[in-house]
């Protein structure tokens, strides 16, 4: 996780899901304490120092969310002990100090033993203390830095308006990984221009509805500095999760008019980046897949091989007869291996009813691959054979 130079709106979002997060930990009754510690730590890394005024200003309302002495002890019950009916002008008479320390009073007696009925009072109470809070840092923010119309992901500090991304998801930890992808609408209005611009790498957490962006594209403005991690985005790529090696694999894609053709790996829970094929850099047939338009890959985690799918090119200046092959690239060796190729071309595969009268998939892009671990067995369906002359064309083998 990393911040860089947030905008005023940026610290926004992440206030509104950082009370998300403290909401859940509650609710989940894991130790508030930590959470605090984590949160509060979180919100002064995105707070922008170029205004004093304004850092002033957050670190008070920091303190108002998150050092508040209303916690009880490690052996406690997780929910808040504010009295019923506490507002936030309380909080900012009682919690807060000008220099931003926390000066909370314990709770009456009669406050900290109240029934379970009342806790579950206290714990909407303190919800609302929250929201209340939230919207004084809307109040801080000019009025067209409001949460736009039907772009709800990149409000909340997800990925902007994307297409040709890859999705994967940790069913472990519950969290969805989003890479690459073309941005349809850039951020912001001064980003407007004739380059295509591509979105990074962003995990969600589901228990949270939490977005965090672990990788900034390589062409990011931001990516220019030392301590920002960084990854050069593409789409029509192919990416697969290793359970047990806690690792995202990501094989070739496209970026303009650039084929790519690298191999790398991600560890989401050290945040470090490896390139895996350093040394296969050329794009033949003899040590690495072709990169095709829309590659399919799938992973078999008990015996740590990945399998990548090569297919047709879109552009018909990239097509060959020799083109639809199925390689498997082994973690443990660290080497590709052809175990697939076909020797014919689209032209003489299909039908006009696009009816497959090999024994053989043709080539195709856009389609789809899935892979029965049980089994070891590969389900190819549909895609565009590319056909010159039928260029509507589409196959609905399986």
């Amino acid at each position: 996780m990393f911040f860089c130079r947030p905008s005023r709106q940026q610290i926004l979002r992440h206030c509104k899901y950082l009370i998300r997060r403290l909401e859940y930990e509650e609710i989940t009754k894991s130790d508030p304490l930590k959470a605090v510690n984590y949160l509060q730590t979180r919100l002064h890394d995105i707070i922008d120092h170029k205004d004093p005024e304004e850092l002033k200003e957050f670190h008070k309302l920091a303190s108002l969310l998150f050092k508040c002495d209303d916690f009880q002890t490690e052996n406690s019950s997780p929910l808040m002990t504010v009295p019923l009916g506490t507002t936030s002008a309380f909080l900012s008479d009682k919690c807060a100090s000008p220099s931003g320390t926390s000066t909370a009073a314990t709770p009456s007696p009669s406050s900290a033993s109240s029934s379970s009925s009342a806790k579950v009072d206290m714990s909407f109470n303190v919800k609302n203390q929250r929201y209340l809070l939230f919207n004084k840092l809307v109040k801080l923010l000019p009025e067209n830095m409001v949460q736009p119309k039907g772009n709800l992901s990149d409000f909340v500090g997800g990925p902007q308006l994307i297409f040709d991304h890859q999705m994967c998801i940790d069913v472990d930890k519950q969290t969805i990984y989003v890479f690459g992808g073309r941005i349809l609408t850039p951020r912001n209005i001064d980003d407007m221009s004739n380059d295509p611009q591509y979105s990074g790498l962003f995990s969600y957490h589901i228990g949270t509805n939490m977005w965090t962006q672990l990788l900034v594209d390589c062409g990011h403005p931001s990516a220019a500095h030392f301590d920002v991690p960084s990854i050069k985005s593409r789409v029509t790529h192919s990416m697969v999760f290793h359970h047990r090696h806690r690792k995202l694999y990501i094989f070739g894609g496209q970026r303009n008019k650039e084929y790519i053709t690298d191999f790398v790996a991600y560890d989401v829970d050290a945040g470090e980046l490896s390139v895996l094929n350093l040394d296969a850099t050329a794009t033949t047939e003899k040590n690495v897949p072709q990169s095709g338009f829309t590659q399919r890959a799938t992973i078999d985690c008990d015996r740590d091989e990945i399998y990548v799918l090569s297919s047709l090119s879109k552009e018909k200046e990239r097509r060959d007869f020799n083109v639809n092959s199925l390689w498997l690239y082994s973690l443990k060796l660290n080497e590709w291996t052809c175990i697939y190729k076909c020797d014919h071309s689209t032209e003489n595969c299909c039908s006009n009813k696009g009816q497959v009268v090999c024994s053989e998939p043709c080539p195709r892009y856009a389609h789809q691959l899935v892979f029965d671990a049980t089994n070891r067995i590969h389900y190819l369906f549909g895609g565009n054979p590319g056909r010159n002359t039928l260029p509507q064309l589409r196959l609905d083998d399986f």
